[in-house]
């Protein structure tokens, strides 16, 4: 304690660990090998001057002189004279088989498509009538069931605070295997009864309720 001498520990100061050595320079990374240029890509092949061309409500060459017009397989068509610059255009080419489609915009005269109205379906036939459904047949009566077997008389009894047989009449009993069994006369009215049986073995157990005297 404070004040008084005695045994001391004595505390030494660790050992002083020798610095690390520096760790060596990483050596410098070759450079990438320089990416090779892209090959320039072919140009798209252009297709074939067209030899027949099919005009679906468009104008073709000389026509479209001056006016919007496409070109497709070196051949140019337009909207035709009644729409000149507000129609759809598109066109298609198989081989040498040139087809232009020209139509006119909604509200404008030119290329019209017959509408057709739909044609009328034929009503349908009425559906026969279901034919009626034949009667369920009745039900067979259930068969009585069989009596609860009765257990066998019991042959010898064993009492555990119950009193049985001619001492039960005139009161409060129950009846198993053939044998009456009630409370004891010290609680003749007021105890828990109980009885189970084993082929022709039959135990009877009776209990006085807290309070009163008996079993």
């Amino acid at each position: 304690r404070k004040g008084q001498t005695g045994r001391t520990r004595s505390t030494r100061s660790p050992m002083p660990m020798p610095p690390m050595a520096p760790m060596p320079p990483m050596p410098p990374m070759a450079p990438f090998p320089p990416m090779s240029p892209m090959p320039p890509m072919a140009p798209m092949p252009s297709p074939p001057t067209a030899g027949r061309v099919f005009s679906d409500g468009c104008e073709t060459g000389m026509s479209c002189e001056g006016r919007s017009s496409s070109m497709s397989g070196g051949v140019a068509f337009c909207c035709p004279s009644a729409c000149p610059s507000s129609c759809s255009m598109s066109s298609s080419q198989t081989d040498d088989v040139l087809t232009a489609t020209c139509a006119c915009r909604k509200g404008q005269t030119g290329r019209t498509r017959s509408t057709r109205s739909p044609m009328p379906m034929p009503p349908m036939a009425p559906m026969p009538p279901m034919p009626p459904m034949a009667p369920f047949p009745p039900m067979s009566p259930m068969p009585p069931m069989a009596p609860m077997p009765s257990p066998p008389t019991a042959g010898r009894v064993f009492s555990d605070g119950c009193e049985t047989g001619m001492s039960c009449e005139g009161r409060s009993s129950s009846m198993s295997g053939g044998v009456a069994f009630c409370c004891p006369s010290a609680c003749p009215s007021s105890c828990s009864m109980s009885s189970s049986q084993t082929d022709d073995v039959l135990t009877a157990t009776c209990a006085c309720r807290k309070g009163q005297t008996g079993r």
